[in-house]
């Protein structure tokens, strides 16, 4: 059986990558690095293989529990149509013309680190070229709301090393749309790591007589039966149509599905956790053969499939080994790092961790797949304050007694001091999901940047925490314990903090609480040096937040005093934040 090691991150809200070690010859190590190999090619003249010869990337086969989301739509057709029109429906997608984002017309070329790479369309197939000359098909695709990534057939399906940034309309290489150290992309492999979450039902299907996988699925993207289980026993008790409306005409519960809405908060925040969090498989061989879709199903407990992992448990004897320092993951205060891993802040939550009944915070309590938008899914009427407001009174804690900030201001907003931008993913900054509140003895102590300071960027921590002393009474403890900086700190984070810092101070450079409470043009010099930083996606996410400056701002002159002595200062060490 493979082991298990974990993680390098990967594209997407998949829980820790499980990277194959290779075990003999059916089990090679293959990826990016390996499709890389070989002398660079011009994008030349080819015929591709017999589509027929070609065998699928991955099993799509509905088992007899599962029935998918076809005959779903039968009776429930408006749930149908709210999941069709979300982006969990298209998180993967065999490729073909129409599913494809980019245009790829006429046929595309690059040259990365001396080898060329090329994409072509033909019939309704893309077809790419690599290194070593060789034509494969792209046959799937994952992501469909900020970028696409793309696969290539082959004993294994390797990731095509560029992506495509929907929202910019570009392609950049897949290693530049994450926050990690120049250099070569690590392998990345589909059918262990990504089916888990890009798929519903899905496992890497190990067999020990062939000493290999063959991936399965009940249907490719995130469907109906991933959040309400398997549909088998479902549809055929309500085969019958008078037993179905007798059924709905009792409003019955339904013991042979499950309902998100009617779990207590924990069991249904936990369907949403099963991938957006960190977890490692408590059976690991179990795993490899089934991925979880035997030991998990939505309603149960997550933790008996899944252990998942928290800064504390990693510091444990006898936690998993990872491929990555902790320190990637988790701030010094164990708030998780990344975005599209909500489940790890929710469950540092005092309205988690201390809320009863109704009013215990759950993914439910502000999201929802069938009654949302799709960019955010945030429930109607749940949108800005509102689902604070269901359980706090709205007009109290909107007050500026309260918030110290004027009406209808970005600080005024309940959002804006208690989930900050302080998480990374898809080349900007996510909100935190770790609801809490700025304290003034974290100000100086904590690495992970405070909301204060991510509006009013141009103040040093010192100021901050003297408001927050002044407005509600806190303390910085121990006392005195911390020398507070003079230097503005979002200046400090983006030219002298870790990479992580860099990139969430780069995107609040453009961020509304900045323009409402920054000196026009003071962040455009700033921005400027960032230019220049080592990491690609710090620079990518700099430069689009310098665009959204006046005009006027962009080419004034730097002072060279202050920001050449942060350069200085800035940060060794190497970090890698990945989705």
């Amino acid at each position: 059986m493979p082991a298990l090691t974990a993680p390098l991150l990967l594209v997407g809200v998949a829980v820790l990558c499980l990277v194959r070690l290779a075990r003999g010859a059916g089990i090679a190590r293959f990826g990016v690095a390996a499709a890389m190999a070989g002398a660079a090619v011009p994008f030349a003249l080819w015929t591709p293989r017999e589509e027929a010869a070609r065998p699928p990337p991955v099993r799509v086969s509905a088992a007899s529990e599962y029935v998918t989301s076809d005959v779903c739509k039968s009776c429930h057709p408006s749930e149908y149509a709210s999941w069709h029109d979300s982006y969990h429906r298209t998180m993967t997608q065999a490729v073909s013309a129409r599913t494809i984002a980019a245009t790829v017309e006429p046929p595309l070329s690059w040259t990365l680190d001396g080898r060329a790479y090329g994409l072509r369309r033909q019939g309704d197939g893309v077809w790419a070229t690599l290194p070593d000359a060789s034509v494969r098909r792209v046959v799937l695709a994952t992501g469909s709301h900020h970028y696409q990534a793309y696969w290539v057939e082959g004993s294994e399906l390797s990731l095509f090393p560029f992506v495509y940034l929907l929202g910019d309309k570009r392609w950049v290489p897949r290693r530049e749309a994450f926050v990690q150290p120049p250099g070569p992309d690590a392998p990345v492999h589909w059918e262990s790591n990504c089916i888990q979450c890009h798929t519903t039902a899905g496992s890497p299907g190990y067999e020990a007589a062939r000493d290999g996988l063959r991936p399965e699925a009940a249907e490719l993207g995130i469907a109906c039966e991933a959040c309400h289980g398997p549909g088998g026993e479902h549809v055929a008790r309500h085969a019958d149509p008078f037993e179905r409306y007798a059924a709905y005409a009792r409003a019955d519960a339904d013991p042979t599905i499950v309902n998100p809405s009617r779990l207590t908060p924990e069991r249904a925040s936990m369907i949403c956790g099963a991938c957006h969090a960190y977890t490692y498989p408590r059976d690991e061989e179990d795993f490899w053969t089934h991925g979880y879709t035997q030991s998990f199903r939505p309603g149960r407990d997550l933790e008996s499939a899944k252990i998942l992992l928290t800064a504390a448990r990693l510091g444990q004897t006898g936690s998993p080994t990872l491929s990555t320092a902790p320190e990637n993951l988790f701030y010094d205060d164990g708030t998780v790092r990344i975005g599209g891993r909500e489940y790890n802040g929710l469950v540092l939550s005092a309205c988690f961790t201390r809320g009863e009944g109704k009013r215990k915070l759950g993914c439910l309590s502000c999201h929802w797949m069938h009654d949302s938008a799709p960019d955010d899914q945030l429930a109607a009427g749940h949108e800005g304050d509102g689902a604070c407001a269901t359980c706090h009174d709205g007009a109290r804690y909107s007050a500026a007694s309260h918030t110290h900030h004027a009406p209808g201001s970005p600080g005024s907003a309940c959002m804006g001091c208690h989930m900050p931008m302080t998480a990374y993913a898809l080349l900007k900054s996510i909100r935190s999901h770790r609801i809490d509140s700025p304290e003034a003895r974290d100000v100086a102590s904590s690495d992970r940047p405070n909301a204060c300071n991510l509006c009013h960027l141009d103040r040093p921590l010192a100021w901050t925490r003297s408001r927050l002393e002044q407005w509600y009474g806190q303390r910085a403890e121990p006392a005195g314990a911390a020398t507070v900086s003079d230097t503005a700190a979002g200046a400090a984070w983006l030219l002298a903090g870790d990479p992580g810092q860099r990139a969430i101070a780069a995107a609040a450079m453009a961020s509304a609480g900045a323009r409402a409470t920054v000196p026009v043009g003071w962040q455009a010099p700033l921005l400027r040096a960032a230019l220049a930083d080592p990491y690609a996606a710090v620079r990518f996410i700099a430069e689009r937040s310098l665009r959204t400056l006046p005009a006027s701002t962009r080419a004034a002159p730097a002072d060279p005093g202050p920001i050449d002595a942060l350069v200085a200062a800035r940060s060794a060490r190497a970090l890698t934040l990945s989705e």
